[in-house]
């Protein structure tokens, strides 16, 4: 994601230009610019925590199980 998205922000903002996709243009673009800035602090936040994991986990339950 983190290396796609720079590519396909700037085709949908080339697209945009044209006239006929302006208005869907107009409103992924953004969307993806945000959606790409959320990757890459994740990226960041991996690669600065100790052995590339994050630093929090969720805990994971079996679904077979059943808690009583």
């Amino acid at each position: 994601m983190a290396q796609s998205y720079p590519q396909a922000i700037s085709d949908l903002e080339k697209l945009g230009q044209q006239g006929q996709l302006s208005e869907l243009a107009s409103s992924a673009v953004p969307e993806m610019k945000s959606q790409l800035s959320e990757a890459q602090r994740i990226l960041q936040s991996a690669s600065a925590s100790p052995n590339g994991q994050p630093t929090s986990t969720g805990t994971v339950t079996d679904p077979k199980k059943k808690s009583d």
